[in-house]
């Protein structure tokens, strides 16, 4: 997750019907912390100018993160 690695294409789905031709839509990503104890990962398709879906992650411990919000646009 921090080495900035962009997730893979193959788990952007594809409509019914595409053709082989077709690219897979491209998707931005931003991560960050917002908090010592809130981490934040963001998703949304390239040049769209929708705001981006969140997936917030709580420290749990030392070395743990949890999964605490989901945040849609």
């Amino acid at each position: 997750m921090l080495q900035g690695v962009p997730p893979a294409s193959a788990a952007l789905p594809r409509p019914q019907g595409s053709e082989a031709s077709v690219p897979p839509p491209r998707v931005e990503t931003a991560m960050g912390y917002e908090h010592p104890q809130r981490f934040v990962f963001s998703i949304r398709q390239a040049g769209e100018d929708e705001e981006p879906v969140e997936l917030v992650l709580h420290r749990q411990g030392l070395f743990g993160w949890q999964i605490a919000e989901l945040r849609l646009p």
